[in-house]
């Protein structure tokens, strides 16, 4: 019981307290939902059934808009080095609201999924509490076929750096 319990604090301790939740891509009262659904303890657990290969994120924000709409990852990771061009330079209110509503949709179906393995006992073997790897990837194949197509593209962006310009969605 206690090593359980204690799995079960490590994993509290996961991406929201590691990177916290706000975004400085994504800017403030953008994705309301999403941030309001993420700051309930419940909701983080669904986000242990994506994989965690792509690192090097700012926020558990803008992790899970390039886990779910791979085209805005260029985007975020672009900011991260030059330090311009938000979410709200580049996408309109109505695009923004959409990938808010996606986004909130996808962390409510991660989470009732968690809830649902979890239940079935999928969860539980071996010992451990959390996804393995192979619930991980058929995730992340389900968000490549259901979640992504359903964003807005991330439109070609142009960044200027000290180099010369840098066209991003090539």
């Amino acid at each position: 019981m206690s090593l359980r319990l204690s799995l079960n604090l490590e994993q509290r301790c996961s991406l929201i307290q590691k990177l916290g939740i706000e975004s400085d891509y994504l800017g403030t009262n953008f994705m309301v939902r999403t941030e309001y659904l993420l700051q309930k303890d419940k909701y983080e657990k669904g986000l242990l059934l994506i994989e965690k290969t792509d690192t090097g994120y700012e926020s558990v924000m803008d992790w899970l808009l390039a886990m779910l709409a791979p085209s805005w990852k260029k985007h975020i990771k672009a900011y991260y080095e030059f330090r311009y061009t938000k979410l709200g330079d580049i996408a309109d209110f109505k695009t923004i609201t959409l990938m808010d509503q996606l986004m909130e949709s996808a962390v409510v179906d991660l989470y009732e999924t968690y809830k649902m393995l979890q239940e079935a006992g999928w969860l539980e073997m071996r010992g451990k509490t959390e996804p393995g790897i192979f619930m991980q990837r058929v995730t992340m194949d389900g968000i490549r076929v259901f979640i992504g197509p359903r964003f807005p593209i991330a439109p070609i962006c142009v960044h200027h750096s000290q180099n010369g310009q840098r066209r991003l969605n090539e």
